[in-house]
Order: C-alpha cells, then structure tokens, then sequence
C-alpha cells in the first residue's frame, strides 16, 4: 500500500532544472524552509503548460509541494518576483549563474534564512544593475565565505595578526596573509582589489552602486572567486569559465 503524499508550501528559488521522461523536469530548488531539495514537474515541457517558468533557473516563487519518499511534486506555483531581466544581459546572466551555483554548493552546509535572504538580495541587485555585474558577485562571495564558517580577516594578517597593506590568498586554507607571511604558492590580491573588498563588506547590495570597477579589477575577481572556491570548495565555478578577458 502506497504512502500518502503530504503538501507543503514554500518559496524558493529555481537553482537547475534536467529533462526527465517525455515532458516531466526535475528541478534543484534553493526554499526558504527546507533548503535546496529537489522535485519534479510533471508535464511541463508540453507548449500549453501553466507552470512552464517554473522549471526555469532564476524562478523566485511559492511552490506547492506534494512531498513522497522518492521525490516531492511540484502541485502548483506562484510567481514572487521576476528576474527575467537576467537572462537579457550576457553579462548578468553569467554572473547570476555563478551566484546559483554557489548556492547549490553552500546551500546544504549553511543556515538556511540567512542564505536565502541574501540570495533574494543578490538576485534583485543584479537584474537593476546595467553595468559592473561583477561587483554583485565579489559581495555574495564574501557573504557565502561568512555564512559558511570561512569569514575573511580583512584588517589584519591570518598568521602574524598585523594591519596589512596588501594581501595574499594562503593556498591550503584560503585565508589572507601579508606578504611577509604568505608561503610559495600564494596568490597576491592587489591593491585596488584588496581596498574594495575591505569597503564593500560593509555595505548592504542596496549600495553597491557606489562602486565603480575596472576591466583589469573584474578580471582580478573572477579569479579571486574562483581560487576561493577551489579552495574552500573543492571545485571551481563551471558558470565563470565561460568568461573572456
């Protein structure tokens, strides 16, 4: 005898969707209750199906859920907000792939409210921003890094404990040293990089717009992001490999 599905009511953001069978989806969902869980749409690559945008990345809305053993239904869902705007811009849409990949990554090891919240956050900043993506990307980066138990030390040197003037990324653990503490292998973050990230913890994404980037500086934090998440992570982010400098 079958168990009985229970429904339950959540939002949450659409991380990935997969093809499954015919016309069914199975989405990665980053919810505001249950964290990132997965469940599949039935029907939903028919041309007339009503919950279409619902099994597309970057869909924020409140999902109705038929939860079974082997995988929650998606029974209905109402949109919250749209960030259709983000798969207009090359530039967004790269940048908003990386913030959902990271949730998937962090997603199951961090607290729940906290990261969703700043996702919201994140995603909203960047479908009004025109220019300077990157910047939104650096910003949720350093959250994740606190959320995650791997909070930066932007004032003084992880081993020496002294002001720094300049930065090193440590390569076994990540964290940020002067240059007289950082061993073979370290990764210099400059100057310019180091002074913005020290000025944009301290801001909310409603902010971020006083602050400007150079091509050079973006390109210094694709790569900042990147060794960060090698090392904290195991693995890169497959969305940034697909920039260009």
């Amino acid at each position: 005898m079958g168990v009985s599905a229970k429904s339950v009511v959540t939002q949450g953001v659409v991380l990935s969707a997969v093809d499954y069978l015919d016309n069914d989806k199975i989405v990665s969902i980053f919810t505001q209750d249950f964290g990132v869980i997965s469940a599949k749409i039935k029907g939903v690559k028919k041309g007339n199906a009503k919950l279409k945008f619902a099994a597309l990345p970057f869909c924020y809305a409140q999902f109705n859920l038929a939860t079974r053993e082997e995988m929650s239904v998606i029974t209905n869902a109402v949109e919250v907000e749209s960030y259709f705007k983000l798969t207009q811009n090359y530039d967004a849409l790269i940048i908003g792939s990386a913030i959902l990949e990271l949730v998937s990554m962090v997603g199951p090891s961090c607290e729940t409210e906290v990261l969703f919240y700043a996702l919201i956050k994140a995603l909203h900043t960047l479908a009004e921003f025109t220019t300077h993506h990157s910047i939104v990307l650096l910003r949720f980066m350093l959250g994740i890094l606190k959320v995650s138990g791997y909070q930066l030390n932007l004032q003084a040197c992880a081993k020496c404990n002294k002001h720094m003037k300049e930065a090193f990324v440590e390569p076994k653990n990540g964290a940020l040293v002067c240059a007289a503490c950082a061993p073979f292998g370290a990764v210099e973050v400059s100057s310019e990089l180091f002074d913005m990230l020290r000025g944009m913890i301290k801001v909310d994404f409603d902010n971020l717009g006083q602050f400007a980037i150079t091509k050079l500086q973006e390109k210094e934090a694709f790569l900042f992001v990147q060794k960060l998440c090698d090392i904290h992570y195991g693995r890169l982010l497959n969305s940034l490999k697909q920039v260009m400098f």
